[in-house]
């Protein structure tokens, strides 16, 4: 996984630490996707392909450890970027942080 989506792999992490409280401790055997829809088919399963599901959990939860220990440093810059591969129609993120006015060539040139 390349960590772009964490939150099955965080969830397996906080199940095997009992962290679930109506869910009875036990061995985190695999990883599944589970997609419910009105259409056809009406659901999908996916299950992630890993040797160690448990592991893959831990790992990122090393990874999340690692991206707050960087954004609780003062001097980590906070970007006003979004993730490029996603379109956004509007932005109220960009709008608020101004990068339309900063981005604009400011050269003098018509």
């Amino acid at each position: 996984m390349s960590g772009a989506a964490p939150q099955l792999p965080l969830e397996a992490a906080i199940a095997a630490a009992h962290g679930f409280a109506d869910v009875p401790p036990g061995t985190i055997a695999e990883l599944r996707y589970i997609r419910a829809s009105g259409g056809e088919p009406p659901g999908e399963e996916r299950t992630i392909k890993t040797a160690d599901a448990a592991a893959l959990g831990q790992a990122q939860v090393a990874q999340l450890a690692q991206l707050i220990a960087r954004f609780d440093d003062p001097t980590t810059p906070y970007s006003a970027l979004r993730r490029s591969r996603f379109n956004y129609d509007y932005d109220d993120f960009a709008h608020l942080a101004r990068i339309g006015e900063w981005s604009a060539d400011d050269s003098g040139e018509a």
